[in-house]
C-alpha cells in the first residue's frame, strides 16, 4: 500500500476510463460484465499515463509502470480508505432515497461560502464513484461532502467504512430501489446504515424533524441530532412562505446558546415543495458550521439546479418543469402533488415516465401513479414506457407509448400548447430528449 500510495501522490490524477487519460495521472483497469481494463493499460501508458494498476498480466509494461494486484476494485477502494484516514479532511456523508444530489449541491453552494470545500462530482456515489471522490480531496479541503448511494443493504455500511464521514445526514426514506432492498423495510435498514456508522465513531447527525421515519431511527438508536423542519423544537425552524412556482421561506437558527434567523423571507430558484426540505438541510448546515447568515441566504437563494433536476424551462409559449433526474414512487407522488398546487393560468400537461426497480412492487405503484394523475385531471397525460403502457387500457384518457422514440414519432408533442408541463421519469427512460420536439 505505501509504494502504491506513493505513485498516487506523484500522480496529477485517479482515471478509471482510458478514453480519457490525464497526463502523469495513475490509471485503474477496472473489469466489468462488457469490458476489460487491462486491455487497454499499455494504451493508457502510451496516452500518458504514468502509472497502471491492473490484475491480469499484460505484456510490454515496465516494471516501474505498473502495479499488479489481487483486485483493481479492491485495490482503488483501500487506497481510497488509507488516503482518508491520512488526511483526516472532515467529512459529512450523505444518502437518502430522493433528493440527496441537489441537498449535497445545496450543502455545497453554503459551505463554499467559508470552507475550502471538496463534494462529490455529479453522482459518484456508488462503490467505484466514492472511492474517486475520496481519492480527489486535497489537504488544502477544509471540508468534505460525500453523496453515497445504494440499491441493497449492506452498501452503505460498506460505503461508510471506506469514508469514514463525522457527519451524516439521511434526506428521506421513499420507495426506492424496491427489488434490491427487498421493500420499505429494508430501505430503512439500508440507509439506517450511515446512522449505524454515526454511532459507532460518535460523530454528529443531521435530522429532519418533520421526518417522523427519521426521527424513530434515531431514536432506536440512542442518537442525538441537530434538526430541522417546520417544527418548533428544531433547530433549525422553517416556515414555507410560497412555492408557486420557486420556493420561498424564512428561518430561525437555535443552537448551543446562538440564535441567527433569515430576518426576511428567501427566495429560491427551486421548484417544488419537496425542495424545501432540502433547502432547509442546507441552512442547518451551514449555520451548525457558522457560515454568515447572509452568506446562507446568498447561496440558497443564487443556486441553480442543473443536470435535469429541477429545472424551468421555457419553449415557445410551454413553461416546462423538467425533473427527468431520476423518479420513484415517493418522488413521483411529491412532484405530480406539487405540480398540481402551482398557481397557472395554462393548461397543465404531464409527460412521465416509467419507474425502475420496483421489483414485484412495480404493477402496483405504476397503477397509484395513474389514479393519483386521474385525481389531479391534468388536460394532457402522457406516459412513456412497457410499465406505465401494462395500464392502458384501464386509461384511455390518456396517451401511452412503450419507447420515447414512438413518442417522438407521433403528433402528441407537437400537440401540447401554452402548457405548464412536468417531465419525470427514471434515467433510463431519459425524458430530457423530449425537449428538442417540444415547441
Amino acid at each position: 500500500m505505501n509504494e502504491l500510495y506513493a505513485a498516487f501522490l506523484s500522480s496529477s490524477a485517479v482515471s478509471t476510463d482510458s478514453r480519457n487519460i490525464e497526463k502523469d495521472c495513475i490509471f485503474f483497469a477496472l473489469k466489468g460484465d462488457n469490458f476489460n481494463g487491462n486491455l487497454y493499460a499499455k494504451s493508457a501508458i502510451d496516452k500518458g499515463a504514468k502509472y497502471v494498476v491492473i490484475d491480469e498480466e499484460v505484456n510490454d509494461l515496465l516494471a516501474e509502470r505498473h502495479f499488479l494486484v489481487k483486485d483493481v476494485l479492491s485495490s482503488l477502494q483501500d487506497l481510497a480508505k488509507h488516503h482518508r484516514e491520512i488526511l483526516k479532511t472532515p467529512i459529512i456523508g450523505i444518502t437518502g432515497s430522493n433528493g440527496k444530489t441537489t441537498t449535497k449541491e445545496l450543502l455545497a453552494a453554503v459551505l463554499s461560502k467559508k470552507f475550502h470545500l471538496y463534494y462529490t462530482a455529479g453522482n459518484l456515489n456508488n462503490h467505484i464513484g466514492v472511492p474517486l471522490s475520496l481519492l480527489a480531496i486535497k489537504k488544502e479541503h477544509e471540508l468534505a461532502i460525500i453523496e453515497m448511494g445504494a440499491n441493497h443493504q449492506e452498501e452503505i455500511a460498506f460505503l461508510s467504512k471506506i469514508a469514514a464521514p463525522n457527519f451524516g445526514l439521511i434526506t428521506n426514506i421513499g420507495k426506492a430501489h424496491l427489488e434490491g432492498f427487498g421493500g420499505v423495510e429494508g430501505i430503512k435498514k439500508g440507509k439506517g446504515e450511515l446512522f449505524d456508522y454515526i454511532k459507532q465513531s460518535e460523530g454528529k447527525l443531521f435530522l429532519n424533524a418533520d421526518s417522523d421515519v427519521l426521527q424513530e431511527m434515531a431514536k432506536a438508536r440512542g442518537l442525538k441530532a441537530v434538526t430541522y423542519g417546520k417544527n418548533a423544537q428544531a433547530n433549525l425552524e422553517g416556515s414555507l412562505e410560497s412555492s408557486n412556482p420557486f420556493i420561498s421561506f424564512i428561518w430561525n437558527w437555535s443552537y448551543d446558546g446562538v440564535t441567527t434567523k433569515s430576518n426576511e423571507p428567501i427566495t429560491s430558484q427551486l421548484f417544488g415543495s419537496y425542495n424545501y426540505d432540502n433547502l432547509l438541510a442546507a441552512v442547518c448546515v451551514g449555520n451548525y458550521f457558522g457560515v454568515d447568515e447572509n452568506d446562507i441566504n446568498d447561496a440558497v437563494s443564487s443556486y441553480q439546479s442543473d443536470m435535469n433536476r429541477s429545472q424551468i424551462i421555457e419553449k415557445g409559449n410551454n413553461t416546462i418543469y423538467l425533473d427527468a433526474y431520476n423518479a420513484n414512487p415517493t418522488s413521483m407522488n411529491a412532484a405530480l402533488e406539487s405540480f398540481a398546487q402551482l398557481n397557472s393560468t395554462k393548461e397543465k400537461a404531464l409527460i412521465l415516465g416509467d419507474m425502475f426497480e420496483l421489483g414485484e412492487a412495480s404493477f402496483e405503484e405504476h397503477q397509484s401513479i395513474l389514479e393519483l394523475v386521474v385525481s389531479l385531471k391534468p388536460t394532457n397525460g402522457i406516459f412513456v414506457g412497457k410499465h406505465f403502457s401494462k395500464h392502458s387500457k384501464k386509461y384511455p384518457a390518456y396517451k401511452f407509448f412503450e419507447e420515447r422514440q414512438h413518442l417522438v414519432d407521433s403528433s402528441e408533442l407537437k400537440s401540447i400548447n401554452n402548457s405548464a408541463i412536468l417531465i419525470k421519469g427514471s434515467r433510463g427512460v431519459a425524458l430530457e430528449k423530449l425537449l428538442e420536439f417540444i415547441s
